[in-house]
């Protein structure tokens, strides 16, 4: 009797570990990560931040003070006593693939290594990225989006806010940082900040932006890319006022021009519902204030979440996508979806992610769904840019 019962627990560790015959290949990664999960000293990361033609950024978060080891480009790197780690690894080649590692150490010599990894820096004559978010309350689903994503092999991602439910440590591991391990550890992420997660310090401790803050820019060959947090007002003589007219202003030299902010200008969701002016103040101020703004420098898109859906509208020269399929309960249109949006081209109750590839002559963009479908697709010619 001991013997059948030891025998079908190794068989029963064995399918967990490999998955059930059928499991699908999603569910078997998240089963081995769920096995291995890093609880002992590195608890989140790596999480691979903003990248360019020639630095790589990473973060993690460790359960204890440790000092952190970064080994990459044959060089070592070490971060500061404490829970939270960056780096910015500078003096790299452009389009070339890098492997790296983990070692964190505490005072009492307690040690635990992570990787290697590979990942690359940014080729900036032609490239591909993925946007896409609203990954909260469903890791499960997220791992899926999460593992489809990896596989189509974009140079870097854009994710435009909602990664977690509640804004606890716990919750971030659990429904966005262990579900997506491989994709954050081998992909440079660009990342929006959105209202589930407004206050809470981990967005800025493990997604590396550009600046520093959840308002930020960067040109990548052809692309200027702008990330904004929706939820400040920008009011006339503030500084955040002043940095969206001067960021705007540098844009106007790159043949393509993309912004991305976890609220929509346009959504046939009930977002987009009036009530005394619109529902959501931030929806109102991205239609109101960023949008003609986008339209005045000639922006190829603006690209959000918050509306649990794809969709494409175009209400003038700037098309708005809502890409929002990341694993969050899903969004239907609204009762009145056609007077709440006039300017929609194509909905998608589906989970999703849209893959952009641009070079210096066309940026294209494919929705595409988890089974590989493509729901929508668009392109565009560069902007007349100023020298």
């Amino acid at each position: 009797m001991n013997v059948r019962l030891r025998a079908v627990t190794a068989l029963a560790v064995l399918y967990f570990l490999l998955g059930w015959p059928g499991t699908p290949a999603w569910a078997q990664t998240t089963q081995a990560f769920a096995a291995t999960q890093p609880t002992e000293l590195i608890r989140s990361g790596p999480v691979l931040g903003c990248a360019g033609a020639d630095f790589l950024t990473v973060a993690c978060r460790t359960s204890e003070d440790a000092v952190v080891t970064l080994a990459l480009d044959n060089r070592t790197f070490k971060s500061q006593p404490g829970t939270t780690h960056s780096f910015k690894v500078s003096g790299l080649k452009a389009g070339q693939d890098y492997e790296y590692s983990l070692l964190a150490q505490t005072p009492a010599h307690k040690t635990m290594r992570s990787g290697p990894f590979t990942t690359h820096t940014i080729s900036e004559k032609k490239f591909r990225f993925a946007i896409f978010g609203d990954s909260r309350s469903n890791p499960e689903t997220w791992a899926q989006v999460a593992q489809v994503v990896r596989k189509a092999r974009p140079d870097f991602c854009v994710l435009v806010g909602d990664y977690v439910s509640v804004s606890d440590i716990d919750t971030w591991d659990q429904e966005c940082f262990g579900p997506a391990h491989e994709l954050f550890a081998t992909t440079p992420c660009f990342c929006a900040l959105g209202n589930h997660e407004i206050t809470s310090p981990v967005y800025s401790q493990m997604f590396i932006s550009p600046s520093g803050t959840a308002n930020w820019s960067q040109r990548i060959g052809p692309l200027f890319l702008m990330g904004v947090n929706g939820r400040l007002k920008f009011e006339e003589g503030t500084d955040e006022r002043q940095w969206v007219q001067d960021t705007m202003n540098q844009s106007d030299s790159a043949p393509f021009f993309i912004m991305v902010s976890h609220y929509p200008a346009w959504t046939s969701t009930s977002y987009g519902k009036w009530v005394a002016g619109l529902r959501d103040e931030c929806v109102s101020r991205t239609r109101n204030f960023f949008l003609p703004l986008l339209v005045k420098h000639h922006a190829t898109a603006l690209v959000s979440g918050h509306a649990h859906s794809y969709e494409r509208s175009e209400p003038g020269p700037v098309t708005c996508i809502v890409t929002a399929g990341g694993g969050a309960p899903l969004h239907g249109k609204a009762a009145n979806a056609d007077l709440l949006n006039p300017w929609s081209k194509a909905f998608a109750k589906e989970y999703h992610y849209t893959l952009f590839t641009i070079d210096s002559q066309q940026c294209s963009m494919k929705a595409i769904n988890l089974d590989g479908e493509v729901l929508d697709e668009t392109q565009w010619k560069p902007r007349v840019v100023k020298s």
